[in-house]
């Protein structure tokens, strides 16, 4: 495969489709720094919360492609707003759940005071399968803001240049850095005491390893370019997190789940 080739499968470009299917999902507390994993493809009964199981302070995985969402939890009207993915903020359109609402990324952002959250199609090989990371906006950058000068996912992607490699030749170790929290004047705020996401280089990966991830590469995208599903209708609730889950099916209802697994 050509190396332009896969940086636009990455998402390191602006390519791509509408569509996404059906993973579990890993993010990282702020409370904690410690990564969890949601199971969002084994069927279960309506309303029945989907089982979360710790993966501790540290995942690796390989990069496949990057995306965008658009979210925010509006709790006094106990409203979980969640977008499709996309690629180009100033080309794509999203349509908002559970309204229904389509249209351009900034004006839909602007309407519903979504957050922006990146979409990392990760396959993490303890686990035998491919997830979509979540990293939120304290995660985007972090070289100036972590005490170590750990480096967030921009700084992280941009580190590949110097030495014209690529994310999915390498590991990507992921753990989470403390940040302290501060005023506008400097001062401490304990209240604002977080944990955001980092991104290291780990190991490289073998001939083998990297014709495997190839091939994932290729059916991702091949599943995240082809146009979504019809959207079923989304039953009101009222609780936080049944309101998020629900609001994630209706968004992705699509069933299908995990494309071939390598071996490693």
């Amino acid at each position: 495969m050509e190396r332009d080739e896969m940086k636009k499968m990455l998402g390191m470009g602006n390519e791509g489709g509408s569509a996404v299917y059906r993973l579990d999902k890993v993010s990282m507390s702020g409370d904690d720094g410690k990564f969890t994993i949601t199971d969002l493809t084994t069927e279960r009964a309506k309303g029945v919360k989907p089982t979360v199981t710790a993966l501790g302070e540290k995942v690796e995985g390989v990069i496949l492609k990057m995306r965008w969402i658009l979210e925010f939890w509006d709790q006094p009207n106990t409203t979980f707003y969640s977008s499709t993915e996309y690629d180009d903020k100033w080309k794509d359109t999203v349509t908002v759940y559970p309204v229904k609402d389509k249209g351009s990324v900034e004006t839909m952002k602007a309407k519903y005071k979504l957050k922006t959250l990146r979409v990392i199609y990760f396959y993490i090989p303890s686990q035998k399968k491919v997830v979509r990371l979540m990293v939120k906006a304290s995660a985007l950058s972090g070289k100036d803001k972590n005490v170590n000068g750990e480096l967030g996912l921009f700084e992280y992607i941009n580190d590949f240049a110097s030495d014209e490699s690529l994310p999915c030749e390498y590991v990507t170790e992921c753990t989470g850095v403390f940040r302290a929290g501060t005023n506008q004047d400097g001062s401490a705020n304990k209240r604002k005491d977080h944990y955001a996401m980092t991104f290291a280089r780990g190991r490289v990966l073998t001939e083998s390893e990297f014709a495997k991830i190839q091939t994932l590469m290729i059916e991702v995208n091949e599943k995240t370019n082809t146009p979504a599903a019809e959207v079923p209708e989304e039953p009101q609730e009222v609780d936080e997190s049944q309101a998020i889950d629900d609001a994630f099916d209706a968004a992705f209802p699509d069933k299908e789940t995990n494309v071939e697994e390598p071996a490693f």
